[in-house]
């Protein structure tokens, strides 16, 4: 066997990207990321997720990375079984909105890193390892986080005169707001655009929420993602009795939690949020089982600095989504005339070309590999600190 595809050289990144978002757990005023750089002779390939916490992932990423060198690319995900198995577990509270605890969030970086660069060694696009291709053109959904109503609807309608058909509106917890949010947002859009909301699991009891599903379906939300706080599935399948629209469950969605929650009957579609994956072994897992259980597949959120939702859009191609996909990138809210409630401090992308959303419409980058290229420039604005190994 050639020595090309030998990891000679992997370098890792402590990335702050400066942002305001609101979600009905937390407002964040910045994301940290790690992004991760796995290099041959020849080619090189990088993989980022965000750390809900820097001190735990960015040194169990610091133990990894020596592990890489020697290895090699084609091993794929074959290469995290061999990793030690005392990893640092956080609390949900710790991981907030984005990731679950029992996910390796470091994990995913590096299958993400591993899979560029075998695909470029290879000649082929990131999705032609991951299997069939398809589609390449792949419907968006843009998120309208948490702020005043009034600014909410201007989003919502600002998106809507882009072309975007499908729109995901986020819910605070408190029902005369939500109820507020829903029938406001549906009176500006018209019953034409296909609406979904996420509270984030902020609702613990069914009495709570009941305002907020009678709104849901008055207004015919299509998809209610996360009504009610994590674990609680009493509430879950009453509310799936009652709602006309169909229930997304997305923290829950982890491998290999997804088969309990499929057969627990919890959920009308899985959404795989970057970040909850693991492994892109793993997503291929909870897409086939959805597609055995009959269950329709999304994918939820976004990277946040253009390699992670670039890998989850090749994802997309290949699972044949259902759903719209809502991983559109963080940069789409900064480079379009939208009046977004999200916030930056600079262009959320490190990528030089990042996929644009053209009338509400997303087109698989061609290969080899993830098919975009690391502005090293943008990288070293938001680096913070840096850690290197070499064979």
């Amino acid at each position: 066997m050639s020595s090309a595809d030998q990891i000679t050289d992997v370098s890792i990144y402590h990335c702050t990207q400066a942002m305001s978002v609101s979600y009905s757990t937390d407002t964040r005023n910045a994301m940290d990321v790690l992004v991760i750089e796995i290099s041959t002779t020849n080619h090189t390939g990088w993989g980022e997720v965000f750390m809900p916490r820097v001190e735990p992932l960015w040194n169990w990423a610091r133990q990894i990375a020596p592990r890489l060198i020697g290895a090699r690319a084609s091993a794929l995900d074959t290469l995290l079984t061999q990793w030690p198995t005392d990893r640092p577990k956080m609390s949900l509270a710790e991981c907030g909105t984005y990731c679950h605890p029992e996910v390796d969030c470091v994990g995913e970086a590096v299958s993400i890193a591993l899979h560029d660069l075998h695909a470029r060694h290879e000649g082929v696009r990131f999705s032609d390892l991951l299997g069939h291709v398809a589609r390449t053109e792949i419907p968006g959904m843009p998120t309208v986080t948490l702020g005043p109503l009034e600014r909410m609807i201007t989003e919502a309608e600002d998106w809507h005169a882009l072309g975007v058909g499908h729109l995901k509106l986020k819910l605070c917890g408190h029902a005369k707001r939500d109820v507020q949010i829903v029938q406001e947002i549906r009176k500006a859009l018209g019953p034409g655009m296909d609406l979904q909301v996420d509270a984030n699991g902020a609702y613990k009891t069914i009495s709570a929420a009941q305002p907020v599903i009678a709104a849901l379906n008055e207004a015919d939300i299509a998809v209610i993602e996360d009504l009610f706080h994590i674990g609680n599935e009493d509430c879950v399948l009453i509310a799936r009795e009652q709602l006309t629209g169909r229930t997304m469950l997305d923290k829950e969605c982890y491998w290999p939690h997804v088969k309990h929650s499929l057969s627990a009957g919890l959920v009308d579609i899985i959404n795989q949020h970057p970040h909850n994956q693991g492994s892109m072994t793993n997503a291929l897992k909870i897409a086939h089982a959805a597609q055995t259980a009959g269950v329709d597949n999304a994918i939820g959120s976004s990277g946040i600095l253009g390699i992670q939702n670039t890998a989850f859009l090749h994802l997309a191609a290949v699972t044949a989504l259902t759903r719209p996909c809502e991983d559109i990138g963080l940069h789409a809210y900064f480079d379009n005339s939208v009046k977004s409630l999200q916030q930056f401090g600079s262009r959320p992308t490190i990528l030089r070309h990042p996929v644009p959303i053209v009338e509400g419409i997303l087109t698989l980058p061609e290969g080899p590999g993830l098919g975009v290229e690391i502005s090293r420039e943008a990288l070293q604005h938001v680096t913070v600190e840096t850690y290197s190994v070499s064979a």
